[in-house]
């Protein structure tokens, strides 16, 4: 490197593991650490496995998909009681989001 820098260099790579055929996302965070003159000394590499984050913004996707459809749906409780209706089923049902 001819100007090594100071911030940490992130870089996101999907791994398939022969055998499963599974892909997984995983992060590689690489921060170059120095001597007092300005020398790269060691450096630092931290692996994350980014797969949580994806499957939450997938899912995060579909619900917003569905909810700005014109398909009037709603998220309901263990209960059954509804506590997130899109705008279309509160137009098609009568009901306020308060009620």
């Amino acid at each position: 490197m001819e100007s090594p820098s100071h911030e940490p260099t992130e870089i996101l790579i999907w791994y398939s593991d022969p055998n499963t055929l599974k892909s997984i996302p995983l992060l590689f965070s690489a921060k170059a650490m120095f001597n007092n003159n300005n020398q790269i000394k060691n450096v630092v590499l931290v692996i994350y496995d980014r797969s949580m984050h994806t499957l939450v913004d997938e899912q995060k996707r579909l619900v917003d998909a569905a909810f700005n459809s014109y398909n009037g749906q709603f998220i309901a409780n263990e209960k059954g009681y509804i506590i997130k209706p899109n705008d279309s089923f509160i137009a098609m049902s009568g009901l306020t989001k308060e009620s």
